[in-house]
């Protein structure tokens, strides 16, 4: 199962992505939280 239709889709949603936590006045945080459908990636 493909994540994006394209590799353009790919690039331009992830430079999206970077543009907006930049925007952050904050630097987050990463973490692994666990779950019952297995660990997911967080921000804080």
């Amino acid at each position: 199962m493909k994540l994006y239709r394209s590799k353009k889709s790919q690039q331009l949603i992830q430079e999206s992505y970077d543009a907006l936590l930049a925007s952050w006045d904050v630097t987050p945080q990463q973490q692994l939280v666990p779950t019952r459908y297995g660990h997911t990636h967080v921000l804080v």
